[in-house]
């Protein structure tokens, strides 16, 4: 699966820095997705406000 020498993987990934910078990307990246697709929605359907909100 994933192996480094010494564990040298999983202590970089419980240490607390590293854990902040990669749980704040990830929850960028997913505000990301919602707004790529409520603007792909706004595309599809301009004047439905309703299918926007419930895309998002």
């Amino acid at each position: 699966v994933f192996y480094t020498p010494f564990d040298i993987g999983y202590k970089v990934s419980k240490f607390l820095p590293v854990k902040l910078v990669a749980s704040g990307m990830k929850e960028i990246y997913r505000a990301k997705k919602i707004h790529d697709g409520v603007a792909h929605a706004a595309k599809l359907y301009p004047n439905a406000y309703i299918i926007m909100i419930i895309i998002g």
